[in-house]
């Protein structure tokens, strides 16, 4: 049975809930950004506590406040604290929306699908699933990608993208979002429930069709658009107004340049940190500690690497820098507000790295018809040389040999380094043309991700070579280059044979202190040996 003090605290209640809360409660607490609060009452009575938590990447500002107890006399014990950090949850439904339409040129579109199915490759451990639409005059759903299509398989997915037909059509858009909407965003093709979508729309030009209202469909649907424009000259104007339209936010449209910037444009979408530094004054930025330089000595301007401070490296002696113009590093600001080094920690070694160097160094081997049988055993004996120079295991090889065709079968993986050799020894078929960009392609798609590379390691292609190409090597040296692998080449020039192109080899490395040239299968000696050793380590360093 209710007392009167308890009827005339109910009626009150209705006036104004204030005087409840005065007498016996504290304030409800709101929500906590970032984080979750966790009350031992339901309402908060004196006596009872609330303890908080923040979201992965963020921390309890200030710490101490962690937990808080409503007072006898109505107030909180501590204040309510805050989270302040980032945001590092990717996991996301990702479709990806292609255009395919006749004004993207065929060398671009090629890069473009090898820059997606990269990324694609790239997500491969991580909680993103994607799906794909291409799209032109119509949408080609022969070529849909759904989410439960390659269930934890990300290579054959790349090798679907990769194999996408194209260019062809106009530029309808507005079917591509609605079919995304009606078809690819659906349980039954593998779309999950409480993850967030996002939608990815790679276009050159603006749409032949209605995208406003699709689009819009999309986002009341609590999925996020962002919108690549690739501006093509000569071609159809991209209309940054109607991607604006499309994604709601005109940061979310990026307007690529060079097709090339488009496999770091699509990750830093899903990649991209949210952050909240606003519950407390942020400290100036500060560049992370640069580590102990082994063997050598690191000194800064400033204890306290603020932006503008800068450090010198110097080896002990006997060892030298490598690789030896890396002298220096400065704390410096980036695009985003934050700061880093321009320079990360050089190597103090020999010519023979340091004990630490770790690599996984793909050997692509020309085996065409130029080089004769006598010449092919020196350079089999100059890569075996080669490779008994690294000590144990944590440089390994493997090898692709080419000519007319890549001689699959007789590819080396990665692994036991005798077995290695044993094999390299008893290649012995040379002969027709220098396939090169097929064995580069050939790397890509059936070494590099094979189960021996280690994921950890950094990757390197070596080329060796004596004579141009007899086919497209521009696409598929780029792609590697863009998987993160260090391309080396050594041409090999040939007396009175079809010279090697150094332009084209220049192209195949990005770099062109990465082109070694050599006179003649006479010279692949211990001289050479040494400089392709000390070429490695060098890279090597320069990744650590």
């Amino acid at each position: 049975m209710m007392t009167i003090s308890g009827i005339v605290r109910v009626f009150f209640s209705f006036i104004n809930p204030a005087l409840v809360f005065s007498a016996s409660y504290c304030k409800p607490l709101e929500e906590l950004n970032h984080g979750k609060v966790h009350c031992s009452n339901t309402y908060p009575s004196i006596g009872s506590s609330c303890d908080f938590e923040c979201n992965k990447g963020f921390e309890l500002i200030p710490a101490e406040n962690n937990e808080i107890t409503c007072s006898k006399n109505g107030d909180w014990t501590k204040e309510k604290p805050c989270c302040r950090g980032c945001s590092t949850n990717f996991e996301k439904d990702v479709v990806i929306v292609i255009d395919s339409s006749l004004s993207m040129d065929t060398d671009k579109y090629s890069i473009m699908k090898n820059s997606v199915a990269n990324v694609v490759g790239s997500m491969k451990n991580t909680e993103v699933q994607f799906s794909l639409v291409r799209f032109a005059s119509q949408v080609h759903e022969k070529d849909s990608i759904f989410f439960s299509s390659y269930i934890k398989n990300s290579s054959e997915m790349q090798g679907a993208i990769r194999k996408l037909d194209g260019p062809d059509g106009r530029t309808f858009l507005g079917a591509a979002l609605t079919y995304t909407k009606e078809v690819i965003l659906t349980e039954e093709n593998g779309n999950r429930k409480n993850i967030d979508d996002m939608v990815w729309v790679l276009t050159d030009g603006a749409s032949s069709d209605i995208v406003e209202k699709p689009a819009k469909a999309l986002r009341d649907d609590g999925v996020e658009i962002f919108a690549l424009g690739i501006r093509q000259i000569g071609k159809t104007r991209l209309s940054t107004e109607q991607l604006v339209f499309i994604t709601g936010k005109a940061k979310n449209v990026i307007e690529i340049k060079e097709i090339t910037q488009l496999k770091n444009a699509l990750r830093k979408t899903i990649t991209r940190k949210k952050c909240d530094y606003t519950c407390q004054k942020r400290e100036p930025p500060v560049c992370p500690p640069l580590p102990e330089l082994p063997n050598g000595e690191v000194t800064c301007s400033s204890e306290k690497a603020i932006k503008g401070t800068h450090c010198v490296f110097t080896c002990n002696r006997g060892f030298t820098l490598l690789p030896a113009w890396k002298n220096r590093t400065e704390c410096d600001a980036t695009a985003g507000g934050e700061v880093e080094w321009t320079e990360k920690l050089p190597c103090c070694g020999t010519e023979y790295c340091t004990t630490d160097t770790e690599k996984d160094i793909i050997i692509v081997m020309d085996s065409s018809g130029s080089i004769k049988e006598n010449q092919y055993e020196i350079m089999k004996t100059f890569i075996a040389n080669t490779i008994q120079s690294f000590e144990g295991n944590k440089v390994q090889f493997a090898l692709i040999r080419f000519g007319s065709r890549v001689f699959a079968e007789d590819t080396i993986y990665f692994g036991n380094k005798t077995s290695l050799l044993q094999t390299i020894a008893g290649l012995n078929e040379t002969g027709g043309r220098t396939f090169l960009g097929a064995a580069l392609d050939y790397a890509i798609t059936n070494v590099l991700y094979h189960k021996s590379n280690r994921p950890s390691v950094k990757d390197m292609i070596w080329v060796i070579t004596d004579g141009a190409a007899s086919d497209e090597v521009k696409v598929p040296a780029e792609t590697l280059r863009q998987e993160g692998a260090e391309i080396l080449a050594l041409g090999i020039k040939q007396p009175r044979k079809s010279q090697i192109s150094v332009d084209e080899l220049i192209e195949i490395t990005g770099k062109k202190e990465n082109v070694i040239e050599v006179d003649g299968m006479s010279n692949l000696d211990d001289q050479l040996r040494t400089k392709i050793i000390r070429k490695i380590c060098e890279l090597s360093c320069e990744e650590e």
